[in-house]
């Protein structure tokens, strides 16, 4: 009777809420697994889709201060080189997640 429609309302209303309190930003964000080029380490790096190849190079050079050797980062499917430094992970496929590997130049 009425009592359904009412606690249906309550309910409606109640995931309205419980959504209208989400962080909007995950919804734009990546995670990316980086393995190092030995196979070694693993990096799992979050970052926004309008984040640049450049600030996931960033942020690989400062979890690695002392590897001084030159690298390529690479995704295996579709096979690519990611050397665009200004393109953002979007552009380069790389959302909502990627697995990538690092390689000597």
């Amino acid at each position: 009777g009425r009592g359904d429609r009412s606690s249906q309302r309550y309910s409606t209303t109640d995931v309205k809420c419980r959504n209208a309190y989400r962080p909007p930003s995950a919804r734009d964000i990546t995670t990316i697994r980086v393995k190092s080029e030995d196979g070694s380490k693993v990096f799992i790096i979050k970052l926004k889709f309008s984040d640049t190849i450049q600030d996931l190079r960033n942020y690989i050079n400062k979890q690695r201060p002392h590897h001084k050797v030159p690298y390529v980062i690479i995704s295996t499917f579709p096979k690519q080189k990611h050397t665009n430094s200004k393109k953002s992970l979007q552009e380069s496929g790389l959302v909502p997640n990627a697995t990538l590997f690092l390689k000597p130049k």
